[in-house]
């Protein structure tokens, strides 16, 4: 065969290659993920929720084009996620990308629907230069619309459109809030607050307002009188450390619990009084009395573990201290079988108490190590350079039972108005029942303290623990596996950078080299070609 035809069947076998490659690509969508978790892949969970949407919904992505360094990247990565839910929704959703460009019009219908301009001055060879633009998209579901102002982290990116989603397309949970009434509403005093002896927090919107807005996000909360029945539609119910409960309100309690249903309880069996000289003594509400008679039982100690977190201390004079009545909980224990657990990466719960079971069907969900000892009262929660030497031993923080329960009331408290209801006293169907034996944990005042470095490190995975429990016992635990798909970031070391200078060099020399050697050798192959051709 000569070396013309030789070129045409190259060239025919390589449009036909292309052609079955564009084909191919009509019918599938994807793209070859290496990471580790597969970071820039949609998770099954989420395609499934993308398909069972009963209607049409369109995403408006308002993009600019030229956008400051730091979105660069991000854009392309958001871009193809897009796409990608585009493409798993079945038709389902459509996504409209655009570019205001310097069109005033453009820009002002963006500003008008919520998306925020972003500004940035960044410097270049010219000099500073300000680069305004767009980030942010619209998604709308008939009459309904959910605007996302500015896109800013790729990690949530996923389980943010879900929430979105679900928000606008129906099936919002409700989960209803038990904080005692009258002077038994929960309470605690916010030492870094304003005033004297610190700012007065009471009820569960004040002490723990972060927590609420992020369950607002996807649940319908709502704080419920627990004096009356509580309403079939409530899903969960979160009883967020009251002082203490009336009769109607326990019986109400175990009711809903008796019903099949669920609920997470923060439940401290120790008062603190964190503004006046971190003064502590044990505290016996009767719901506990209830837990205990379900299985659960919080023990009126304090926690110290071997392995801890900082606490600050003084008035004007602040210092830091090892504190070991701020346990950390890492590692294994945490419960990875669990999933509400399984994705967090570690937590502190100050001044905690523990939890024991006495059934089969508990397990721990956080733990101390094997190094954690217990105070009884009267407690010194004063930092101490030694502290005394008692036997170590591990202890369980947070214990989920699940189980058909039976009732911790006999009949009906008498005065108790169930509504023509009967007493259950059995379980209907299993309920899962979470306690914790702490409050301040989810606090603003400790998740916020925490962030800025005040007890040596960052406790925002508290936060996320609560969320997991709450998609846990609202029955939506599919949520959990994407709320945060952390990025696994890999800086170059002075080891990698060698490497990588390394590698470069290779690039620079040996490929071109490579190049040239393999030239040289198809030349010296067509030059024979070609003798044995005109003889």
């Amino acid at each position: 065969m000569s070396t013309k035809n030789s070129f045409l069947w190259w060239l025919v076998g390589l449009v036909a290659m292309m052609i079955v490659a564009y084909v191919s690509e009509s019918f599938w969508h994807g793209r070859f993920d290496f990471t580790q978790g597969k970071q820039y892949t949609l998770t099954p969970v989420t395609k499934e929720m993308v398909q069972e949407i009963d209607d049409q919904v369109s995403v408006r992505a308002v993009f600019s084009e030229n956008l400051p360094a730091q979105f660069a990247q991000l854009k392309t990565h958001i871009q193809d996620m897009l796409v990608e839910i585009e493409n798993a929704s079945r038709g389902k959703i459509s996504v409209r990308f655009e570019d205001p460009g310097q069109d005033s019009t453009k820009r002002a219908h963006a500003v008008r629907d919520g998306i925020q301009e972003i500004q940035v001055t960044e410097q270049e060879r010219d000099g500073a230069v300000a680069k305004r633009g767009f980030f942010g998209m619209v998604i709308s579901y008939g009459d309904k619309s959910e605007v996302v102002p500015l896109i800013q982290n790729l990690e949530t990116f996923e389980y943010d459109m879900v929430v979105r989603l679900k928000k606008l397309t129906g099936g919002r949970k409700k989960i209803g809030v038990i904080e005692g009434t009258g002077p038994n509403q929960s309470f605690f005093v916010d030492p870094t607050g304003a005033g004297e002896y610190g700012e007065p927090r009471q009820g569960f919107a004040q002490a723990y307002p972060s927590l609420h807005a992020e369950m607002q996000v996807l649940y319908d909360v709502q704080v419920l009188d627990a004096h009356e029945p509580i309403p079939p539609d409530v899903a969960m119910i979160l009883v967020s450390a009251p002082k203490d409960l009336s009769p109607a309100e326990r019986y109400h309690i175990d009711q809903f619990l008796m019903s099949g249903r669920n609920g997470l309880f923060l439940a401290p069996a120790v008062q603190l009084n964190l503004a006046n000289n971190l003064q502590a003594m044990p505290h016996s509400p009767a719901y506990l009395e209830d837990l205990r008679k379900y299985g659960l039982s919080v023990q009126s100690n304090m926690i110290l573990d071997g392995r801890h977190g900082a606490a600050f201390f003084g008035g004007n004079d602040i210092f830091g201290t090892p504190y070991p009545y701020f346990p950390v909980i890492a590692e294994d224990d945490l419960n990875r079988d669990h999933v509400i657990s399984s994705t967090i990466g570690s937590m502190i719960l100050p001044w905690t108490q523990s939890v024991q079971a006495d059934s089969a069907n508990s397990i721990s969900l956080l733990a101390t190590t094997d190094q954690a000892w217990s105070a009884s009262a009267p407690y010194n929660l004063i930092p101490q350079e030694q502290y005394m030497a008692v036997a170590k031993q591990k202890f369980d923080l947070a214990v989920l039972r699940t189980d058909t329960l039976y009732s911790a009331f006999d009949s009906v408290p008498e005065g108790v108005d169930t509504h023509g209801r009967p007493h259950l006293s059995k379980g209907t169907a299993p309920s899962n029942v979470l306690v914790i034996g702490n409050e301040l944990f989810a606090t603003d005042f400790f998740v916020r303290w925490s962030s800025q470095g005040m007890f040596g490190q960052n406790t925002v995975e508290n936060l996320n623990f609560v969320l997991n429990a709450c998609d846990f016992l609202a029955l939506d635990e599919k949520l959990i596996t994407i709320r945060s798909r952390e990025v696994v970031r890999r800086p170059i070391t002075d080891e990698g950078y060698k490497q990588r200078k390394g590698w470069i060099a290779f690039n620079l020399v040996a490929v071109p080299l490579l190049l040239a050697l393999i030239g040289v050798v198809f030349l010296q192959k067509r030059k024979r070609s070609s003798r044995r051709g005109s003889k």
